[in-house]
């Protein structure tokens, strides 16, 4: 049980507060304001099909153009170097409901196995290390993100790698699937205890990358010895994400599909439909709430 909880009634307006188990209600004008967003968010989304809304136009446009001329160079350096990537997260969706950005989107996304993904990193320092605009970075200035970016020195557009460790098991069911993604969140936070979010030297970085796998096995998500053909899945703690569901059986992800996007056909999800699904609840046709309501709005519908 847990010791505190705090919901939010978006039907009665009201705030619950739960502490060892025993709950005070609170009017709470937050509850209506939140309320009143996702009725509006439920209207627009009656009125307006998302899928005609117009390209982005202007700078924001330019930088989505700049970050299509990135993707095209590390689709060529994948190829080049028998490297697998796919499009994921924002990039993926925008894909499948504009065959292109989500009009508002200013980044892609992209993710490979983790030993594609050690591989690539110097090669991508080597391509650009002559570019005046662009750089490869290994971690964001002043957050533990260490994802690698590949973008513009002001962090104005970008493509954004995520790796894909395998954990130690070839199935795995919806419970077990929950049970993962939870663990994969708690080495993510013993990550971030460890790195407090200020500057860190190269040395440093590399220690925390170091500390990165040594976490993933000590809660049990990395194996030395998967010799597993299709394992599971997971999304590497590099990144603290915000979904749920953090890891896949193999057949989710490969072999590869291709998807259009932006003109041109890149790799994607073998199931991507599905991943789409888990990753937004289901309603990834549909205008987005606020991501603060939607979390309200998830929990009252859980009873978290």
């Amino acid at each position: 049980m847990k010791l505190f909880s705090k919901t939010y009634d978006i039907n009665s307006n009201h705030c619950i507060l739960t502490f060892l188990g025993i709950k005070f209600k609170f009017k709470s004008e937050i509850a209506n304001l939140y309320n009143l967003i996702y009725e509006q968010n439920r209207l627009l989304n009656h009125i307006i099909d998302i899928t005609k809304i117009p390209k982005a136009k202007g700078e924001l446009r330019e930088r989505q153009l700049k970050c299509v001329d990135i993707l095209k160079k590390l689709d060529k350096i994948c190829k080049e170097n028998n490297i697998q990537y796919w499009i994921n997260f924002g990039t993926l969706l925008g894909a499948v409901r504009h065959k292109g950005f989500i009009p508002w989107d200013d980044d892609i996304d992209t993710c490979m196995l983790r030993e594609d993904y050690n591989r690539i990193l110097p090669i991508l320092k080597k391509e650009f290390e002559n570019s005046e605009d662009i750089i490869v970075r290994e971690r964001a200035a002043t957050a533990n993100v260490f994802q690698t970016r590949i973008g513009e020195k002001d962090n104005k557009y970008a493509v954004d790698i995520f790796p894909v460790d395998k954990y130690p098991a070839a199935q795995i069911n919806d419970l077990e699937i929950e049970e993962i993604s939870k663990r994969i969140k708690s080495a993510r936070k013993k990550l971030d205890k460890k790195y407090p979010k200020m500057h860190y030297s190269i040395e440093k970085i590399h220690q925390a990358k170091d500390d990165i796998i040594k976490f993933e096995k000590e809660f049990n998500l990395l194996s030395d010895n998967n010799t597993i053909e299709k394992p599971v899945l997971f999304f590497g703690i590099d990144y603290p994400y915000l979904y749920d569901r953090l890891c896949y059986n193999w057949d989710v992800i490969f072999p590869l599909n291709t998807i259009e996007f932006e003109g041109e056909l890149y790799p994607c999800p073998n199931k991507y439909v599905e991943q789409l699904n888990d990753a937004y609840c289901n309603e990834y046709m549909l205008f987005p709430p606020p991501r603060l309501q939607k979390l309200i709005y998830k929990n009252y519908l859980t009873g978290i």
